[in-house]
Parts: structure tokens; C-alpha cells; sequence
């Protein structure tokens, strides 16, 4: 089976879709105080490169701790839960992402699914992952996973995986526990989730994980100016300080 017969992209939200909740979101978050931007909009294939490039940063101990529990129970998460299929919110193509490959292979799995927002982001990954892996089947949804996590479709008992502190994008506690609910929907008896956070942290050790020598996480946070100028027409300056708070 070559390549291609491994590999389906689908598309859950159209564009016009798309554009309308980023004006939607921008409006609102342009209304409220404090103001806010949702990072979700962020990752696409530019954006996402550059959020992979600041998570690598030595200081970022999120990254290098969530890649090491799972260099370590990985293998014990896939036999206990004995996933059918593997369904992880945002296209992965990260050591973290293959260590959960590696180990689901291990016990019988071969069907990888995504959902991400970025087409690019969801061919690229699955290029590269089928690529590596010739017993891989991956299937990408492309849509927002706040909403169009309920149309995915189903093969069997499923392992939802969201990583990389992700829920705490979420700006409010009541925004998290919807979230929370609407992974729980997805979810018959037999599947699993697998949810990565921080624990409680000192503010000193938490401001030097985001610190930014190289200003990368700068260049990631400032790209919602572009967005909102190339995708809504929008007439912003794409200067400004940015800081960690």
C-alpha cells in the first residue's frame, strides 16, 4: 500500500466557516477587558514551526517533561487502555507524537487520527509520520476542535489524547470545564483520555519557562496582528513590546 492509500485529510469546517468564528472571536476579544486573541488561530504551518522551535528551548521545561513521562509509560498507557485508534487533538509530528505511535504499534494499533485547524499542518505531519512508519494509517480532520471534536468518526475503542499543557489556552475555568465535557461526550465506556498539564508551580519558575532570549515566542504570540490584517482585512501595525505575564 503506497503513501497516499494510508493518508485522508477531511475537511469538517469550511472556510467561510472559519473566517466568520475569527471575526466572531476577534470582535469579542477586542470588546472585553483585558483583551485577548485565541491561540487556537495561531497554529498554522508557520505559526506552529514556531511554537515547536520555542518549545525546544532548554528553559521550556514543559516540553522535556511531558517527553519524558512519555519515553516512560507510554507503552504502559497503550496496554492498559488497548486503543483501537488514536485520536490526538492537533496534528503531531513531535518526539512525543511518535512515542505514543511507537507504543500503540506495539500493541496491535495502526489508525492515527488528528484534528487541526492547519490543512498544511495535518498534510505535512501525516506525510512525514506514514513516511517513518509503514504500518501507519492516518486519517486528519481539518477543523477546530472546540467544535468539531462530536464529527469525528469512529473505528473502535478509542485513546483521546491532548497534550502539551494545551487546556490551560483556555482563558477562563468555566471555558476549561466545557472543554473538559465535550472531550467526556466523545467518549463511550472503554476509551480513555489522556490529558497533559502543569502542576502548581512557584510564579519565579513559571515566568522562566516563558522567558524569550531569542524572542521567539514573541514572533509566535505577534503573528494574531497578521492574521487579523491578511484574514480580515484588518489595517494593524505589527509592532509592540510583548510580555509574559
Amino acid at each position: 500500500m503506497d503513501l497516499s492509500q494510508r493518508i485522508s485529510v477531511r475537511r469538517l469546517s469550511e472556510l467561510p466557516d472559519f473566517r466568520a468564528n475569527l471575526a466572531r472571536d476577534v470582535g469579542e476579544g477586542l470588546r472585553d477587558d483585558p483583551r485577548w486573541f485565541s491561540t487556537k488561530y495561531l497554529y498554522d504551518e508557520e505559526g506552529t514551526a514556531l511554537f515547536e522551535r520555542f518549545s525546544r528551548q532548554p528553559h521550556y521545561y514543559l516540553f522535556s517533561a511531558e517527553t519524558d513521562i512519555l519515553r516512560h509509560r507510554a507503552r504502559d498507557v497503550m496496554e492498559a487502555v488497548r486503543p483501537q485508534e488514536v485520536v490526538e487533538l492537533g496534528s503531531g509530528a513531535s518526539t512525543k507524537t511518535r512515542l505514543l505511535l511507537e507504543a500503540m504499534h506495539e500493541t496491535g494499533c495502526c489508525r492515527y487520527v488528528s484534528l487541526d485547524i492547519s490543512e498544511r499542518a495535518l498534510r505535512t505531519s501525516a506525510e512525514e509520520l506514514t513516511a517513518e512508519y509503514p504500518w501507519l494509517q492516518v486519517d486528519g480532520y481539518l477543523g477546530d476542535f472546540d467544535t468539531d471534536l462530536p464529527k469525528l468518526s469512529r473505528k473502535g475503542r478509542r485513546l483521546l489524547v491532548f497534550l502539551g499543557n494545551t487546556v490551560g489556552n483556555f482563558r477562563t475555568r468555566p471555558q476549561r470545564i466545557e472543554f473538559l465535557r465535550k472531550m467526556s461526550s466523545v467518549l463511550v465506556p472503554g476509551d480513555a483520555l489522556m490529558l497533559g498539564f502543569d502542576l502548581r508551580k512557584d510564579v519565579g519558575e513559571i515566568l522562566a519557562a516563558y522567558a524569550d532570549p531569542e524572542g521567539v515566542q514573541r514572533q509566535f504570540l505577534m503573528r494574531s496582528v497578521a492574521i487579523m490584517n491578511n484574514k480580515l482585512g484588518a489595517r494593524l501595525p505589527d509592532g509592540g513590546e510583548h510580555f509574559s505575564i
